[in-house]
């Protein structure tokens, strides 16, 4: 059996055991597996060579589920409120932005995100989004969803003073870190090497967690070092994390390698296009996005556009400079800058051509250059018989398309 999952659409979890079994063999299953957005539980943890699909040990008997559908049915009845609430929601927008340059002069800022309760799969959401939910207001479903922020900073030791701040926010939001495993982000580097520095211990970490006692040195971009100066020589980094995030159970420093931090210039460009007006007074900025691709290793089999780095777009997002230099300006797009972006970056609009790169997609795109997995089905197979094809919910595996030779089903294409 070989199939793809895109990493976007999976979440790394782990069982003790009696709770899931092996869907062909019926073997009680312990250890990794993959928990795909459409619910479905696969062994392991490598999205190119998923294992067999795994099923509850104990599934719910006949009776349980005409409970079940007895009360989901009473409860719209009595609910009407909620459920028209649910209904009227729109999905929660993914946004990041640049640091102005206040942000810079003050030597922080903060970011904003959500992930659904009970769940680790996070969104780095806008301050609007945030204040929105906090606020309860009827737009993003605030019951489903949980937001939180966390203080970023941008100048000095930012490898030391960011790890404590996530060190501080796993307290109460678990996995942050793989979130957020990029220390020194927008780092706008103020200070020179500091050399000739020693730790007695309880301070730095060699990468495999191991304490670390000794001299070292703090590089500007690389941070903390092993040995009292740098030089070319290859020589360990040093943490101030005992546990390094792993983000999809790869090794951290091999995933630094696929995810390198932003190119922030040495000083953001300002505008002297006059800043308009809401009609409720003066924005303190001209606000603007752009849509940008997330790039990243392209899975096995994948064949569409490669950048010159070799790296694949696996998603897209809309990123605010913070200065109107951004492709969609408030001058030009007026209230509708930040949602006509959002529309180009999930893939609702042509703008950009966003859309499926996965050849063997219906909705496979040639000339698209973003990716967008909202356009894409979560999971395809070569071999019918992997699908159960009389699901609960009543969908059916489809015929995709051939790719490569081989043809291709999901239970979306139709």
């Amino acid at each position: 059996m070989s199939y793809i999952i895109p990493k976007s659409q999976i979440v790394i979890k782990s069982t003790p055991g009696g709770e899931f079994k092996d869907e062909r063999t019926g073997i009680p299953y312990v250890g990794e597996y993959m928990e795909t957005l459409d619910g479905f539980l696969y062994q392991g943890s490598n999205n190119l060579n998923p294992g067999n699909r795994l099923i509850p040990i104990k599934p719910p008997s006949k009776k349980q589920k005409t409970i079940r559908h007895k009360t989901v049915a009473k409860f719209n009845l009595l609910k009407p409120k909620v459920r028209d609430f649910i209904t009227n929601t729109e999905p929660i927008p993914s946004m990041k932005r640049y640091p102005t340059e206040e942000d810079y002069t003050l030597g922080y800022f903060h970011r904003y995100f959500t992930k659904r309760i009970n769940d680790t799969y996070y969104l780095e959401i806008s301050k609007e989004t945030y204040d929105s939910m906090i606020n309860k207001e009827k737009i993003y479903d605030y019951n489903l969803y949980e937001v939180g922020q966390i203080k970023w900073y941008l100048v000095g030791n930012v490898f030391k003073s960011n790890s404590l701040e996530i060190e501080k926010a796993e307290r109460q939001w678990k996995n942050l870190s793989h979130f957020f495993p990029i220390f020194n982000e927008f780092q706008r580097p103020t200070i020179p090497n500091q050399e000739g520095l020693y730790t007695p211990g309880g301070e730095l970490y060699r990468a495999d967690g191991t304490e670390y006692i000794g001299e070292y040195h703090i590089h500007t971009t690389i941070g903390p070092m092993e040995g009292p100066i740098h030089t070319e020589n290859p020589h360990p980094k040093l943490y101030y994390l005992s546990q390094l995030p792993t983000p999809r159970n790869m090794d951290y420093e091999d995933f630094l390698k696929e995810y390198p931090p932003p190119n922030i210039p040495s000083e953001i460009p300002t505008t002297t296009e006059a800043t308009p007006n809401r009609g409720e007074g003066t924005i303190p900025r001209i606000e603007s996005y752009n849509c940008i691709a997330q790039w990243g290793i392209p899975p096995s089999g994948y064949s569409g556009f490669i950048n010159s780095d070799g790296q694949a777009p696996l998603s897209s997002t809309c990123v605010d400079p913070g200065d109107g230099t951004g492709v969609y300006k408030y001058s030009e797009y007026a209230s509708q800058a930040l949602s006509t972006c959002q529309s180009s970056c999930d893939g609702t609009t042509e703008t950009f051509g966003i859309g499926c790169l996965w050849p063997f997609d219906p909705n496979h795109c040639s000339s698209c250059d973003i990716h967008d997995v909202s356009l894409c089905t979560g999971i395809y197979m070569h071999n019918v018989e992997d699908f159960n094809t009389e699901q609960e919910q009543g969908a059916y595996t489809c015929f995709c398309g051939n790719y490569d030779g081989l043809p291709y089903y999901s239970q979306v294409c139709c």
